[in-house]
């Protein structure tokens, strides 16, 4: 599933997709550049949540200002715009490879596109104790849990 449209996804959202199991990938438009990412792989990575609780530990008021942004669209240029949807679609094949799953740039990271200068930066999530994704069985490309 691709999470795409609002700077924040609804935590709601989030936390059933990773309840249910279902992979997802964030891509969104933020201050004018791209984000892509993170892969989640419910069970295997990190989700939206590991990254908010990282942010919070880093800034204070990001819970807050995470809530005044929820339902609020990005703007970009055309350029940004496909820039971050090839590089989306580039990470949606990967993960749908068997094989190069675990090899996805945006597993666990967002790859952070800017136009001037042109770089991509990866920005990992790693998975937090606290998030009760923690407590999840590892689960199959499709949206089950592995047979184990």
């Amino acid at each position: 599933m691709v999470l795409s449209d609002d700077v924040v996804t609804d935590p709601r959202l989030v936390s059933d997709l990773v309840r249910c199991g279902l992979p997802h990938l964030s891509v969104r438009i933020r201050d004018g550049n791209g984000v892509v990412g993170p892969l989640v792989l419910p069970g295997q990575s990190s989700c939206l949540r590991c990254a908010d609780i990282l942010r919070s530990e880093l800034d204070p008021h990001w819970l807050h200002l995470s809530a005044q942004l929820l339902g609020s669209a990005g703007h970009a240029e055309s350029a940004m715009i496909h820039a971050s949807v090839a590089l989306a679609l580039a990470e949606i094949d990967s993960a749908l490879s068997e094989t190069a799953a675990t090899h996805a740039a945006s597993l666990s990271s967002t790859l952070e596109i800017a136009l001037r200068p042109y770089r991509i930066t990866t920005r990992r999530w790693p998975r937090q104790i606290s998030c009760s994704c923690q407590y999840l069985a590892p689960v199959s490309g499709k949206g089950r849990p592995s047979q184990t």
